[in-house]
């Protein structure tokens, strides 16, 4: 009896947990992305700062473009504490349907979360991450 009460926790727990397995990844780092550079992110970059960051899908994308987009967040910030700052979308090149990698410049301080979205499907984000900038 109590193995089977185990067997059914541990099966609920598997399917009930919601546990998603992130098919995308974003890092970010204060130098251009390179081999050396993606194995040491980096999460704090100061005021007017190049912020280097790379996108990458396990699965190639099939869309033509991506959509990034750039949130401020702060307890001062009204609009449920979330301020859109940077919204650019990119055309995917056929080289490069698993990965985008380019850099943008912040000049204030705060948290910040860019998330990477399919434009088709603005719901859900391909991936996300979080920086901070002194």
């Amino acid at each position: 009896m109590k193995i089977k009460n185990i067997i059914i926790l541990v099966i609920s727990i598997i399917f009930l947990s919601g546990c998603v397995k992130q098919q995308a990844f974003v890092c970010f780092n204060n130098r251009p992305i390179t081999e050396d550079t993606v194995l040491s992110p980096v999460s704090e970059f100061n005021q007017g700062e190049k912020i280097y960051y790379l996108f990458f899908s396990k699965k190639a994308l099939t869309n033509d473009y991506i959509r990034i987009q750039v949130f401020k967040q702060g307890d001062s910030i009204q609009r449920g504490g979330y301020e859109m700052v940077r919204v650019k979308d990119y055309r995917l090149m056929k080289d490069e349907v698993y990965y985008q990698t380019d850099y943008f410049i912040l000049h204030e301080s705060g948290r910040y979360i860019m998330q990477i979205y399919n434009p088709q499907n603005l719901n859900i984000p391909l991936a996300s991450g979080e920086f901070r900038v002194k």
